[in-house]
Parts: structure tokens; sequence; C-alpha cells
């Protein structure tokens, strides 16, 4: 940014960027459920649920 003075305000500033390859309904519902069905943990006798195995394969970039 500049001011009015054409001086240079601000900081620079780098940041990374992960690129995640688009995946379809089907697919994500898929490895949703390989994840609920290959849940072995049975603690307190849950399970994953739906939206926890998403968030887990979107932190996990989409890997079973």
């Amino acid at each position: 940014m500049r001011n009015w003075k054409d001086k240079i305000l601000g900081e620079k500033i780098n940041f990374e960027v992960k690129i995640v390859e688009k995946i379809d309904e089907m697919q994500l519902y898929e490895k949703v459920i390989q994840i609920i069905e290959g849940d072995k943990s049975k603690y307190q006798g849950e399970q994953f649920k739906f939206e926890e195995a998403v968030q887990a394969l979107k932190e996990s970039s989409y890997d079973v």
C-alpha cells in the first residue's frame, strides 16, 4: 500500500498455499464410510460421526 505522498506502508508477508485436488461427493462419501467402518476403537461405544470423519479427511488432504 502507498499513502498520499507515495510512501510505502505496511509490511511484507509471505505465506504458503496448499492446493488440494477437487473431489466429487461420491468419492468423499466412500472415504467417509471407510473411516467410519474402519473405526475399531469403540471408545465408550461411540463411532465417528459423519461430520467428524469429513473434518478428519479435510485435515489429511482427503487421504484415508
